[in-house]
């Protein structure tokens, strides 16, 4: 039987072992610390067992203390060839823990060994999802950020934050009624922010409906064939997308992407449907199955910040806010939406707070408003400008409420009405004073 003192030493002989296992039979250790290899974890058990077996009390050890993983405790033990060694805490996070170990595997890990389970209870502390570091997609980040934020108690003071990193980042394995690769944003309390606008990309959208306190800052969103900046198609690995055949022009079939080739626009795709093969096709026989809106915000209670984001080149629109929904987007920009708007926004009690926001080029309206929603354009900086529809288009009863000046040039140079109100919407410039300056348009009682 293997005394009390020595479980310790078990749980690191594991934690050798599992490294061991991850890196093909060798464990890196800094300059200055031996290679554990085989032979180092093997002799060590044999002499443990040794000892065990003895008649003999084995030789007293200091015991090595599991005390909560901070600042005040900054060295941990690893095993080497000849002896017990320290190694500084910066050295276990980021040279051995974070290289090997996602944060799915440490969960797992913690439930049946004390120091990854001391390290798990550390990093939920930090309230930090990393991605790619901690979480591979971001799909993965938000059904882990549940588990974090029932486990933090999260407050809109102290949200579960995802951090996503530079690059294209695909929303993989998401279905839902609304077309696109929308992904459900499912826990309250919540902030996703990326590098930057034009340094995070996610290709696909987010989808909210009954949550509270969710922002969203610092990244691209592109729920569609092609990406700003990037400079070529964008499709991923685990896409589901229609392969034209050659031989028949008009002819598709459904595939999934396994493979793409970062030097040229070709990919491996594996049919779903047929025989299953699996072949390499260009870029240019290659669409998506669907495609959808950046963001898609649904139903009463939903309250969602969004900031320095860009919604671009969606399939539909670039922002739905709907059904009681209310949203407040600040300097951020909805651009060359295909078909639909840079911003939809539709029924009662759902509200759209627009703070130094530009909607151009969206292959329809600007920005749309109807049955009884109200939308609020304020900041010098808004702009509505070169989109196919109409800038501005007020709709049954709904409400757009500009707190310009009128002089503000606003809304300009669109196909359609730069201004256009139509079955009860208002379109109103709200002055200093508080008057109100009405839009001068003709009603049309045409539907749009």
């Amino acid at each position: 039987m293997i005394s009390r003192h020595n479980d310790i030493d078990i749980q690191m002989l594991g934690l050798i072992c599992f490294l061991y296992c991850k890196n093909g039979g060798r464990v890196p250790v800094p300059c200055g610390y031996h290679d554990i290899t085989t032979h180092h974890i093997m002799s060590n058990s044999r002499t443990r067992s040794a000892s065990s077996s003895s008649s003999s009390p084995p030789a007293k050890r200091q015991k090595i203390t599991v005390a909560p993983f901070a600042a005040s405790v900054p060295r941990r033990t690893l095993l080497s060839s000849s002896r017990w060694v320290n190694l500084p805490e910066d050295i276990w996070v980021h040279q051995i823990l974070h290289p090997f170990l996602d944060l799915k595997a440490l969960s797992t890990l913690g439930r049946c060994n004390t120091f990854f389970h001391e390290y798990w209870q550390y990093v939920l502390k930090q309230n930090i999802i990393r991605v790619p570091e901690g979480c591979p997609t971001v799909h993965q980040a938000l059904d882990l950020a549940v588990v974090f934020s029932e486990r933090n108690d999260c407050t809109r003071e102290n949200p579960v934050k995802i951090e996503v990193g530079e690059g294209g980042h695909a929303m993989v394995g998401v279905a839902g009624q609304y077309p696109g690769l929308l992904t459900h944003v499912s826990c309250n309390n919540i902030t996703i922010v990326g590098k930057g606008k034009g340094k995070t990309t996610i290709l696909g959208g987010f989808y909210v409906n009954g949550k509270q306190n969710v922002k969203i800052e610092q990244l691209d969103v592109a729920n569609t064939i092609r990406g700003r900046g990037f400079g070529k198609i964008l499709f991923c690995k685990e896409q589901v997308v229609n392969v034209q055949t050659r031989t028949q022009p008009v002819t598709s079939r459904v595939a999934r992407i396994t493979a793409v080739h970062a030097n040229s626009n070709t990919y491996n795709v594996k049919y779903i449907v047929g025989n299953r093969t699996e072949k390499n096709v260009d870029a240019k026989y290659i669409t998506l199955c669907s495609s959808g809106h950046g963001l898609f915000c649904k139903g009463s209670g939903t309250n969602v910040d969004v900031m320095e984001c860009c919604f671009e080149i969606c399939g539909s629109s670039g922002m739905i806010v709907c059904e009681g929904a209310t949203v407040a987007a600040t300097r951020c920009e909805f651009l060359e939406n295909v078909t639909g708007c840079g911003i939809f926004c539709r029924g009662a009690n759902t509200k759209a707070s627009l703070n130094d926001c530009q909607m151009h080029h969206n292959g329809s309206c600007g920005l749309y408003a109807s049955n009884h929603a109200v939308v609020d354009l304020h900041g010098t900086k808004t702009d509505i400008h070169s989109n196919k529809g109409d800038g501005i288009f007020a709709y049954s009863h709904a409400k757009v409420n500009i707190h310009l000046p009128s002089q503000h040039n606003t809304s300009h140079d669109n196909v359609g009405e730069d201004r256009y109100q139509n079955s009860g919407g208002s379109i109103a410039n709200i002055n200093a004073d508080g008057t109100f300056t009405h839009v001068v348009a003709e009603e049309d009682d045409d539907d749009y």
